[in-house]
């Protein structure tokens, strides 16, 4: 193999590589998106709850930062 070869391989291999780690963060920001439940809720997503999720969603209906009209189904 001559060495523009090598070249071209190289810089090719370091960009495929770039674009899986940046899919790879991506994927890990996107992850925190459902942590706070009445965030997602309020956006429109329907995440997994849990016991203290449910609490978080209690407690932001009765302050009316979220409204308790949205037809929820656990």
């Amino acid at each position: 193999m001559n060495l523009n070869a090598e070249k071209a391989i190289r810089r090719l291999l370091i960009c495929f590589l770039f674009f899986l780690f940046l899919i790879l963060v991506a994927g890990f920001y996107d992850w925190g998106a459902v942590d706070e439940i009445v965030n997602s809720l309020a956006a429109g997503m329907e995440p997994s709850s849990n016991e203290a999720g449910e609490r978080k969603l209690i407690e932001a209906v009765q302050s009316g930062k979220l409204s308790g009209d949205k037809n929820i189904v656990p």
